[in-house]
């Protein structure tokens, strides 16, 4: 993870979890429902057409002698994992906003909690 620089990537989405978590954004989800829409509209596109793009390069990219293709797939990388991410995060977290959708999603909770549970004890 080193050698290839996605330890930055994952460490700028580490530091985006704690900066994420230290405003109290999820624990006050309607107060930040137009941040949440912002950065779900700019961010799933990017996400989306990023990893479409990532697959296929990531299957033609040698993975050593280290190459141009190499340096483009780790940029895209860098851009498209974190931004399905917080697509992701912030999809989920306005679908919860929305009336009825709560009984729904109330059963994912422990599983969800269960794996990363199970992802925090295993690294």
């Amino acid at each position: 993870m080193v050698y290839d620089g996605k330890f930055v990537s994952v460490f700028c989405m580490f530091l985006l979890g704690a900066a994420i978590g230290k405003h109290g954004i999820f624990r006050h989800l309607d107060h930040h429902r137009p941040l949440l829409r912002r950065v779900f509209f700019i961010a799933a596109p990017v996400g989306l057409v990023g990893n479409a793009v990532l697959v296929p390069l990531h299957a033609v990219t040698p993975v050593f002698p280290p190459s141009a293709l190499r340096v483009l797939e780790n940029s895209v990388f860098a851009v498209a994992i974190p931004a399905l991410t917080l697509a992701y995060a912030s999809g989920l977290s306005l679908l919860w906003l929305r009336p009825g959708a709560q009984r729904w999603l109330r059963p994912f909770a422990a599983p969800g909690q269960m794996a990363l549970t199970t992802y925090l004890t295993h690294t």
